[in-house]
């Protein structure tokens, strides 16, 4: 039964994976082209207060996924180099959504959706209101044993990260 749930998982993830897409602009631009600094966040939520067993390393995957977007050339800001303002740069964040599921045996476990997005802070040309433009978005969903889901999340956040960068090179190629 395991083994069957941890496959429509991994299709369902895969499916989204590939569902998900940079838009393009009506004159054809990708919204990543000229993108070349990032503030990065990463936010946890749990449904009804679970805690995680072993607890799941937010640092860790931050520190990642910052290290994957060095590697393709993005300046990653720190958070005291981040612009307040009407000026924002672009912002990558990483949205966990943790579930525990009943314990097998002994062993926690938990489902988690992952959502890795790019957004830019603009004007709205419709009505002049401010409001973050989504740049970029990939979804994952997995299942993993408390002992392996910070492995997990952080190999799927590698895997949305990769998406999103192949776009992000196509649209802004080295010289």
């Amino acid at each position: 039964m395991r083994d069957r749930v941890r496959q429509v998982l991994l299709r369902f993830s895969a499916a989204a994976l590939a569902a998900a897409s940079t838009p393009a602009t009506a004159s054809g631009q990708s919204p990543l082209a000229g993108v070349q600094k990032v503030a990065v966040q990463v936010h946890l939520y749990g449904a009804y207060g679970d805690t995680l067993d072993p607890p799941l390393s937010i640092d860790r995957v931050r520190t990642a996924l910052e290290l994957r977007l060095r590697t393709v050339g993005l300046t990653v800001l720190s958070d005291s180099e981040v612009r307040v303002g009407l000026h924002l740069d672009p912002v990558v964040v990483l949205s966990l959504y943790v579930y525990s599921l009943p314990k097998v045996g002994s062993e926690s476990w938990y489902m988690s959706f992952m959502e890795l997005a790019m957004l830019e802070w603009q004007k709205s040309a419709r009505n002049g209101a401010w409001a973050f433009l989504l740049l970029d978005k990939r979804n994952f969903t997995t299942m993993a044993r408390g002992g392996e889901l910070t492995r997990n999340v952080q190999e799927a956040a590698e895997e949305m990260a990769n998406a999103m960068l192949n776009e992000w090179l196509k649209a802004n190629p080295r010289r």
